[in-house]
């Protein structure tokens, strides 16, 4: 059975950012005079810029602002603005229903303090500890431009690898995948987003058939860094192991799909 590790997609931003960069160096070597060449060169990086990455992150000031009201928010209860407060990527995986049933699987916040905020090239980090009904928590926000939630990761250090992997798998199967994204690292997350995230589960399906149950969990190989975990898992037309790699912290930093799911055994 072949099974590619998911990794990031590189290639395609990097060719269209080269096309970009290209297009623009080809409106600068047009022969004009002086001053026509130079607004030219103005009006081809502006639209670069524009267009390209050039997103400013939020002060830390910003970013403290809009970190309290998303954690407000989360504490009071309240789906609606919960589902505001997100990203456009984010609004279109999801709606106000979905978010409600999410809150209400998940621990109450009885109080919050922001640890620290940390300013990137293009978002903004923020590391809060919550004391939630079901003992503290450590979560890491990543917010955009305007102080939308782009992505969370909670610490589960704490956690037994099997727990943590089944509440992954739970998320994958009710189709919440921004709450599955939250599993992963933050560097896995930079690859994958939810839309990704489905897209890979779906396309699984396709080959196996729905998705029935998780059959078992087992912890199959631990290292200093690493542990490997199998997900034995029911399809409508064969049984299959997903395997899923952990760090010591319990973050997910690999997932792995079968590519060429297992035969299903003949009757007998």
């Amino acid at each position: 059975m072949s099974r590619p590790l998911l990794g990031s997609l590189l290639l395609a931003p990097c060719l269209s950012l080269m096309a970009g960069i290209g297009s623009v160096q080809a409106r600068i070597l047009e022969p004009t005079d002086g001053e026509a060449r130079a607004v030219q060169v103005a009006q081809g990086i502006g639209g670069l810029i524009k267009a390209g990455s050039m997103a400013q992150p939020l002060s830390a000031a910003k970013g403290r602002a809009a970190a309290e009201a998303i954690l407000q928010t989360l504490r009071s209860g309240d789906a609606n603005a919960r589902f505001a407060q997100f990203s456009a990527d984010l609004q279109r995986m999801t709606s106000p229903a979905m978010v409600a049933l999410t809150m209400k699987s998940q621990p109450r916040i009885l109080s919050y303090r922001i640890l620290k905020v940390e300013p990137g090239l293009q978002n903004t980090s923020v590391e809060a500890q919550l004391n939630t009904s079901a003992g503290p928590e450590t979560v890491l926000m990543v917010l955009d431009e305007e102080g939308k939630l782009e992505g969370y990761n909670i610490n589960r250090s704490d956690k037994k690898v099997t727990e943590v992997v089944q509440n992954f798998m739970d998320y994958l199967f009710m189709g919440h995948y921004i709450s599955a994204r939250s599993y992963l690292s933050p560097l896995l997350q930079e690859d994958l987003t939810p839309a990704e995230i489905q897209s890979r589960w779906q396309n699984l399906q396709r080959r196996t058939g729905n998705a029935v149950k998780v059959k078992r969990i087992v912890l199959a190989e631990t290292g200093t860094t690493q542990q490997l975990v199998l997900v034995n898992t029911e399809f409508t037309r064969l049984t299959d192991n997903i395997f899923v790699v952990l760090d010591d912290s319990n973050q997910i930093v690999n997932l792995d799909f079968p590519v060429e799911p297992a035969s299903p055994e003949p009757i007998r």
